[in-house]
């Protein structure tokens, strides 16, 4: 990820890299939504939910604080691009997929968004753009439906599998 600043607005929220993490401790890939592709930031100013009464480790029940609910939001395409860019970095930090392998994706979605659609139809939405995107993940699942396993030392199926369904 040479090149790329790694704060600000790039800057993938904890839960978000936890969440990647997560899924390859699993060996489960699943679809994450853009609104959960928060900033550190966001994350830090989330809000907390009421406390709950939750067992601990040895089964004793304790109140525990409640947990932070931040979201982002992708209102124009510029925000959109910095969701893709947070998603892609908690994507390798947890070992899912390569950066660049996301960004193949990545590059996709946003070509088709600024396409200057044919005479007699509309540009396409952000609605047709999320679905597209969920799509791809649905195709991946399919791809590597024994989970997600290395081919190397820093490559997983999941990179493998890219390269089939963006040919669709």
């Amino acid at each position: 990820m040479g090149g790329l600043d790694l704060t600000g607005v790039h800057e993938a929220s904890q839960s978000l890299e936890d969440l990647c993490t997560h899924m390859r401790d699993q060996k489960s890939l699943e679809y994450v939504a853009w609104e959960r592709c928060t900033t550190r930031e966001e994350e830090q100013r989330g809000k907390k939910t009421a406390a709950e009464w939750k067992p601990d480790a040895s089964g004793y029940i304790k109140e525990q604080s409640g947990e932070s609910s931040a979201t982002t939001s992708a209102n124009t395409d510029y925000k959109l691009n910095h969701i893709f860019i947070r998603r892609g970095i908690a994507m390798a930090v947890g070992g899912v997929m390569l950066y660049e392998t996301h960004q193949k994706l990545v590059s996709r979605l946003m070509y088709a968004l600024n396409m200057t659609p044919p005479p007699g139809y509309a540009k396409v939405s952000y609605s047709q753009l999320r679905a597209a995107d969920e799509m791809a993940f649905r195709l991946l699942e399919r791809e590597t439906h024994s989970g997600i396993q290395e081919t190397s030392a820093t490559r997983t199926n999941i990179d493998d599998a890219m390269g089939g369904v963006l040919k669709d």
